[in-house]
């Protein structure tokens, strides 16, 4: 019969929780304590923890909440039922159960409605259990030599290839550039994304081996690419695989990993949404320049309502439109900016000659008036490196575009999103290629819906791809996107 560990202040309800489920059969012990209640946790093996919100019993006490991320920080596997005295806010409730893994958030007063402890234990008890965190595959990649592998989670290995990895980069970086460019672009990604397939899964055997091994123990695997700042140009996400026939980027979540980069921030997560003291803040900065772009203005208010009205988490949305986005406007609002995230929907270049230069658009004067003028690259990072923002969204023409890393020679930064990871924002999701008026808006919505549910980008890019893919695979604003994911 299963374990349950009550966490209560209140004697009197660790003595009727205690004796209702000690009469169902369940072994069960009972504490009032935070320590006491870690140190049981970890001597004994507890299918279920049921804590009490407020073990404190202060009005804005969240003790059962830290107490249960610390059981699931030390016991993943543990399952934990939260249960209040007080009303519980729809966002409180969503919060620990999205983020933080929890099993249910109930008002005691609402036991008796849904039949009582008994049989909400035993509803727990019978649901496929709960997975910790996601299952990762990281694959550190340096031509020439043999390919790092490294997996946690349920399976967890590290190991590297007998053989060198044999990757021409440059070529990779051109033919990704050049397919967009084709008469047919499908057929071009394809060819591309098998070759990827050959040189980093079919001749390295390990390779293989491994993703199918961990694969088999998670659905979804993350796949993580570590590399130099140029392998961002290498289209990963073309990679084509033949069991089954399809792209890895709609199996799995696929992220990169920059080399030599220190973060200056932690990037978003489950955990760090479920230790948010106060509300997520977005910056969302539309810049509709020449060329006009169709719908840009509406794109991003679209987006700042469906923040706005979610009840997910508590937003805090600071919306700059084309009228007001001069550059010296959004030059001041990233400056030492204390957004969570930065979103930026306009026209972006990048500058082949010079990639330091690649920038982003703005008007010189309020409501469409002036010149247009460049923030570059090298600016950008200057602005964003002691801001809070843990996420820059780029959604512009050629975000992620990035030069050989002999760029370096005379440059600082291989474009914008290389610009953006080098001021220590953690992740950055930017397009290799021009974006679609249509599917842009469609990406990001489902990408900010799932990121709200989840709290992990990679899986809210992955649905947010899959989801754009089944409505139209002729659009490539599913397979353009890059994520840069530093954790």
């Amino acid at each position: 019969m299963a374990r349950i560990l009550i966490v209560d202040d209140n004697p009197d309800w660790q003595k009727t929780l205690g004796g209702l489920l000690s009469d169902e059969g369940y072994q069960v012990a009972t504490t009032s304590d935070e320590a006491e209640a870690l140190a049981a946790a970890v001597q004994t093996s507890f299918d279920l923890a049921i804590v009490d919100v407020r073990l404190h019993g202060e009005a804005d006490d969240g003790s059962g909440i830290s107490l249960a991320l610390a059981l699931k920080t030390f016991i993943p596997e543990m399952r934990i039922l939260l249960l209040t005295a007080f009303p519980a806010r729809p966002e409180q409730v969503v919060k620990e159960i999205r983020f933080l893994g929890v099993e249910d958030f109930i008002e005691k007063s609402r036991l008796t409605e849904i039949g009582g402890i008994n049989a909400t234990v035993e509803n727990i008890l019978s649901r496929p259990s709960f997975e910790p965190g996601l299952d990762r595959l990281s694959l550190s990649l340096e031509p020439g030599q043999p390919i790092v592998l490294r997996t946690q989670g349920s399976h967890v290995c590290s190991r590297r290839t007998n053989r060198v990895l044999k990757l021409p980069v440059p070529s990779y970086n051109r033919r990704a550039q050049d397919a967009r460019a084709a008469p047919d672009p499908r057929f071009n990604v394809k060819i591309i994304g098998q070759d990827l397939c050959r040189d980093i899964f079919k001749d390295c055997e390990e390779v293989l081996a491994t993703f199918e091994a961990a694969r088999e123990r998670s659905q979804p695997l993350c796949l993580t690419f570590e590399g130099a700042r140029d392998f961002v140009g290498i289209p990963f996400e073309f990679i084509f695989l033949d069991q089954p026939e399809e792209y890895l980027v709609l199996q799995h979540p696929v992220s990169r990993f920059i080399n030599d980069v220190v973060p200056r921030r932690k990037a978003l997560s489950p955990q760090s949404f479920a230790q948010f003291k106060g509300k997520l803040r977005v910056l969302i900065v539309a810049s509709n320049t020449e060329p006009p772009i169709p719908g840009v203005d509406q794109e991003v208010q679209q987006l700042a309502d469906f923040l706005k009205r979610q009840r997910y988490v508590n937003v805090d949305v600071d919306l700059v439109s084309t009228r007001e986005a001069t550059i010296a406007r959004v030059s001041n609002a990233l400056r030492g900016c204390q957004a969570h995230i930065f979103h930026y929907a306009g026209h972006g270049w990048y500058d082949e000659s010079s990639p330091e230069k690649s920038p982003l658009f703005f008007w010189s004067k309020r409501n469409r008036k002036g010149v247009v003028e460049e923030m570059s690259a090298a600016e950008l990072k200057g602005l964003l490196q002691d801001s809070a923002v843990r996420l820059a969204y780029l959604s512009c023409c050629n975000g992620a575009t990035t030069s050989p890393q002999s760029g370096l020679l005379d440059d600082d930064f291989l474009g914008i999103t290389d610009a953006v990871i080098q001021a220590g924002v953690p992740s950055a999701l930017g397009f290799r290629w021009p974006v679609s008026d249509t599917g842009a808006p469609k990406l990001a919505l489902t990408f900010y819906d799932s990121l709200l549910r989840q709290g992990n980008p990679e899986i809210a890019l992955w649905q947010a791809r899959r989801e754009l893919a089944n409505l139209n695979r002729d659009d490539p604003t599913w397979l353009s996107p890059i994520l840069i994911h530093q954790v």
